[in-house]
């Protein structure tokens, strides 16, 4: 059983598009939970979508909130193989509860020089958590939205400079902006289940990336 916490402390980063599509590839292997703790409800509105238009395999999906993350997640990590647990876009009692409770925090980053900034805000944040209450905390950072534009270099200037950081791992894989993904949710679906070779290709790396190097 494992718990992955996808997060930012900035909004707008695409964390519930990466949860979404990766809960997709959790419930072809057998059954996992979605928790979405952020009050938005993306993943759960997606979720819903998906009940809804039968689409299988079905992702179960509950909503969490304030002190109910902390008493909940443990006893639910025992019932599941997987969790992956959606947040918000900021520092809140939710998104510290899912810190403690999960082995990998997945920090979603756009390539933008405003998204790499707010690690240092996090840092502190993390450094408090695995030293108090979550020492095998492991952390990585994926990059997501990235230009599909071959001349754009800011992908490539975001990844140097997170390089820079101690204590976080950078993800080999990158996501790119692509309209698959948007399309995808609004039918229920992840880009695992689409046409779009390259969106496909992506999170599967993603995929592979956090789960089977766990093995």
């Amino acid at each position: 059983m494992s718990t992955l916490f996808i997060g930012s402390t900035k909004g707008g980063t695409g964390k519930s598009t990466i949860a979404s599509n990766l809960s997709v590839l959790l419930n072809q292997e057998g059954e996992s939970l979605l928790i979405d703790t952020d009050l938005n409800r993306s993943a759960s509105y997606w979720a819903g979508v998906r009940s809804e238009s039968e689409v299988s395999p079905r992702v179960p999906c509950i909503q969490l909130y304030g002190k109910s993350v902390n008493h909940e997640l443990p006893q639910l990590a025992n019932k599941y193989d997987h969790i992956i647990v959606d947040g918000a876009g900021h520092d809140s009692a939710e998104f510290r509860s899912a810190l403690i409770h999960s082995k990998i925090f997945l920090l979603v980053l756009k390539p933008s020089q405003f998204d790499v900034w707010s690690l240092d805000h996090l840092e502190p944040i993390l450094d408090q958590v695995t030293s108090s209450f979550n020492p095998d905390l492991v952390t990585k950072i994926v990059l997501n939205q990235a230009s599909t534009h071959p001349f754009d270099n800011m992908t490539e200037k975001a990844l140097d400079v997170l390089m820079e950081y101690k204590n976080v791992s950078v993800c080999k894989s990158v996501i790119r902006h692509r309209k698959a993904f948007q399309s995808s949710i609004e039918t229920g679906q992840g880009v695992s289940e689409g046409p779009d070779r390259k969106a496909k290709e992506e999170i599967m790396n993603l995929y592979k990336e956090i789960y089977e190097t766990r093995e």
